[in-house]
């Protein structure tokens, strides 16, 4: 299956990178360990609607649990429905408005919070964007000043098509920040303890980065086969559909 060219969309510069290293384009998309960048050619290249949505579903249903406010999970379970053609894309943007309300309070949350260098712990901030993009924007909405520079923080963003990429990301961000909580939490509790032999056994801040960045790649891994089971069909459809017209032609 050859390769279409992907630089006229205006990729990242590390997913244009990832998938200059293969040959074929299904060589690329059977061995892709991210979810985003996988997310991202589907929207790309035009896969149906309904079906990247369900897609985008079940990448987020990846951390459901971290989902503290009814209305993000809400949201998912709308998505769902959306892909299953049981409501329209308008019934699924009626979920916007709330989860950009939760959106803006967990970022006042973050920003209240204390110290300038916690954001590794806001897995609700990250559970709350991830809902949030699952609903996508309405044409005419323009993105907030405080989203852009989030989600360009937390390298969100990939060639600008914020509302589908980042979906992954958010979700793999959420599992690494909950993750950094548990490890931070069970430091303290040893800590606590006052116990020399426990005393050897806590991680160093280093340590912790390095375990938790092992659970985020676990989840961009685990979004990258959700893709794979769910858009590859359609997919590689499209491919060879544009391929036979570029042999034609």
């Amino acid at each position: 299956m050859k390769k279409i060219k992907i630089d006229k969309f205006n990729p990242s510069t590390d997913l244009q990178r990832y998938y200059d290293k293969y040959a074929t384009f299904e060589k690329m998309w059977r061995r892709c360990h991210r979810g985003d960048y996988l997310l991202w050619i589907a929207k790309k290249i035009g896969v149906d609607d309904r079906t990247l949505v369900r897609a985008m579903a079940m990448c987020a249903n990846t951390v459901r649990h971290l989902m503290l406010d009814k209305r993000s999970t809400a949201a998912i379970d709308a998505a769902f429905k959306y892909a299953a053609g049981e409501i329209n894309r308008d019934a699924l943007q009626r979920h916007w408005s709330t989860t950009n309300e939760v959106a803006d309070q967990e970022y006042e949350n973050y920003l209240d919070d204390e110290g300038t260098n916690r954001e590794d712990l806001h897995f609700e901030l990250h559970a709350a964007l991830l809902a949030h993009a699952v609903v996508d924007y309405p044409d005419d909405y323009i993105i907030e000043d405080w989203e852009v520079r989030l989600a360009v923080f937390y390298n969100a963003i990939a060639g600008g098509d914020y509302k589908v990429d980042c979906v992954a990301r958010h979700a793999a961000n959420a599992a690494y920040a909950a993750a950094y909580v548990a490890a931070c939490a069970a430091q303290d509790a040893a800590c606590a303890a006052e116990n020399k032999k426990t005393y050897g056994l806590i991680l160093n801040s280093g340590s912790i980065h390095a375990t938790c960045m092992l659970v985020k790649m676990a989840n961009l891994s685990l979004t990258a086969q959700i893709c794979r089971e769910i858009l590859t069909d359609e997919v590689f459809r499209i491919i060879n559909k544009t391929n036979a017209a570029l042999e034609a032609a």
